[in-house]
């Protein structure tokens, strides 16, 4: 293979080997790390997938009840490629992270590729490696979720678009509509950046794109998809009563959030703190001010702006760490630039006068060592399976273990969160039941689940919330006692057999 000949190519593989093994540090984990919720959300989707036949036009979530629990949500990507091994392999959720692991290093050659042809080798190569040490990078590339191949496609598409405009091959164009489809198919909310996105390459690229017939096939061909995959989830969701697709408000928020200090203080704690890590943020910033070399240059520019509106379009989601990582693809190019423009032949010679350059490059490696340590320290949390929701594995699997396979099972909580968690470990069907509210309300609500067919309570500590506050909750804890007997008990957790 020719490709290997070259330095960097040799150097990429290297760098591929790193990002897996970083990636996969305690892949073998529960998914009840950091966003649980999201990752076994994904999880008992792919399971239900293997168990209804890849039936992945009807996915289900076993939240609902006993009803069939249709729910549309992005294109089920990553949960259909873990559910075929599934087959292989019998059920098992760490699959689905290696999956994640495998799309999260692929991106690596293309981010080389494109940097390269935007900006120069060494550019592109250092951004391979920010890629694979930034703490964000790592944790969510070898999360369950669709975060990994959304970035895989989102820098493989460009590329594709990038290189279909410089050399006109119609394979490059097939590339470039496929890769661009399944970037909007992986999450649809990449469709208020990387279209516009695409749009801008035209702009820069190409005369008169207007005339050119591929540019509206472009469109058409890499729309098409998602817009029928949105037409139909639209038809399933309000025909199963969860909603109309695109009525998720949460995600787009509000005016007054968009106009609260909070939320923009919450966007530059979430990117300076963790998606770029300070320095990060800092190299990115100084990048993003140098002069650029070429008109190409610019689609880095307009890559950070589209992706910072989605950021206000999609407001609702911001609180979720993920929600902004689609900013560490452009983002990358720019650190790299402001550590290509650090070690220029000028810059050295003019340090040179006042410090021993061999010393200090010294220096800079063991400072960041210690900060790669230190951030690491940090990330740490991320990773702690018994932080969470330490009591809810143990609590599924005496559900497991002592009520029948049909059983419906209430999730009790203090907040208003999707109990998917406890039921994905326990395999059970069932709902969540919030305790945040009046007790009278949440006696009634209990009632009511009861007539629909629910047979066990579940109160289990997280850690926002203690079984403390069960017990503490006006007469709610003695009310429920006097009325259901207590199938087990534990440090963490109550289970209540209901009927």
């Amino acid at each position: 293979m020719k490709f290997l000949n070259s330095i960097y190519w040799r150097k990429i593989i290297l760098v591929m080997f790193i990002a897996l093994l970083l990636r996969f540090y305690k892949i073998t984990n529960p998914l009840t790390d950091a966003y649980h919720a999201r990752q076994t959300q994904t999880a008992m989707v792919t399971r239900n997938i293997l168990r209804d036949n890849f039936k992945f036009w009807m996915t289900r979530l076993d939240v609902f009840g006993p009803n069939p629990g249709y729910i549309i949500l992005e294109f089920p990507i990553i949960n259909i490629i873990t559910a075929f091994i599934y087959l292989f392999t019998g059920i098992n959720e760490i699959v689905g992270r290696i999956i994640a692991v495998i799309f999260s290093i692929s991106a690596i050659p293309f981010i080389y590729l494109f940097g390269k042809n935007i900006l120069n080798e060494r550019i592109a190569f250092f951004a391979t490696l920010i890629y694979t040490f930034l703490p964000a990078s790592i944790y969510f590339g070898r999360t369950f979720m669709p975060e990994a191949p959304l970035m895989f496609f989102s820098i493989s598409s460009i590329y594709f678009v990038y290189k279909w405009l410089d050399k006109k091959r119609k394979r490059d164009f097939l590339y470039a509509t496929i890769f661009t489809a399944f970037c909007y198919l992986a999450k649809a909310t990449s469709l208020f950046y990387m279209s516009f996105l695409f749009f801008c390459l035209f702009l820069i690229k190409e005369k008169k794109f207007w005339k050119q017939k591929n540019f509206y096939l472009f469109f058409i061909l890499s729309l098409f998809p998602i817009f029928l995959w949105t037409i139909h989830s639209d038809k399933v969701n309000r025909t199963y009563n969860v909603g109309h697709t695109w009525d998720n408000l949460w995600l787009y928020g509000s005016l007054q959030l968009r106009l609260s200090k909070h939320f923009y203080l919450t966007l530059a704690d979430h990117i300076f703190k963790a998606i770029l890590t300070p320095i990060g943020s800092l190299l990115f910033i100084l990048g993003m001010l140098l002069k650029p070399k070429n008109k190409s240059e610019y689609i880095l520019h307009l890559w950070v702006i589209f992706v910072f509106l989605s950021f206000f379009i999609l407001a609702g989601g911001q609180g979720h760490y993920y929600y902004q990582l689609p900013l560490i693809l452009p983002a990358i190019f720019f650190i790299s630039k402001s550590i290509n423009f650090a070690i220029t032949p000028e810059l050295r010679d003019f340090w040179g006068k006042y410090i021993d350059f061999k010393i200090f490059k010294i220096i800079i490696l063991f400072l960041f060592i210690a900060y790669l340590i230190l951030y690491w320290i940090f990330f740490s949390d991320a990773y702690d399976i018994s932080k969470r929701i330490p009591y809810h594995l143990e609590a599924a699997r005496i559900i497991s273990k002592f009520t029948p396979s049909d059983a419906i099972i209430l999730v009790a909580d203090f907040q208003n969160s999707l109990p998917t968690d406890l039921l994905y470990y326990a395999d059970r069907k069932g709902w969540g039941i919030s305790f945040d509210k009046p007790t009278d309300e949440i006696i009634q609500e209990l009632e009511n689940k009861i007539k629909q067919g629910a047979n066990y309570l579940a109160v289990v500590s997280s850690y926002r919330h203690s079984l403390k506050e069960f017990y503490y909750k006006d007469d709610l804890y003695w009310q429920i006692k006097r009325k259901f007997k207590t199938l087990r008990i534990g440090k963490g957790y109550h289970i209540f057999v209901l009927q």
